[in-house]
């Protein structure tokens, strides 16, 4: 048995390409269902994808962000985003956003 190592490595760059796809969809969806609080928009602005190797993460780097995100006090102004509060990441780690993107974008 001969491997194709021209194919083998075509195939790891297409599932590279496809995974880097894959989350700047999800960090677009996050940023349009209108979960993260917004004023100034900085917050929204400050959220980005890290890739690393086969892992990414989605960060939403500001000084406030973790108090934003964590704090159940907090009453998250809702005129400009209708879903705002916090918690934005959850609906995607385990929940029915993302069985719902999953199925409609790749089902």
């Amino acid at each position: 048995m001969r491997i194709d190592k021209q194919g083998v490595n075509k195939i790891k760059q297409n599932v590279r390409k496809g995974f880097k796809k894959g989350i700047a969809a999800v960090l677009a969806d996050v940023k349009k269902s209108g979960g993260i609080p917004r004023k100034s928009g900085e917050l929204e602005q400050a959220t980005r994808a890290e890739i690393s190797g086969d892992s990414a993460i989605i960060i939403s780097d500001t000084p406030y962000a973790a108090r934003q995100y964590f704090d159940p006090r907090i009453s998250h102004d809702r005129s400009i985003n209708k879903n705002a509060g916090g918690h934005w990441f959850a609906p995607y780690v385990g929940g029915n956003r993302r069985e719902v993107w999953v199925r409609g974008g790749f089902g």
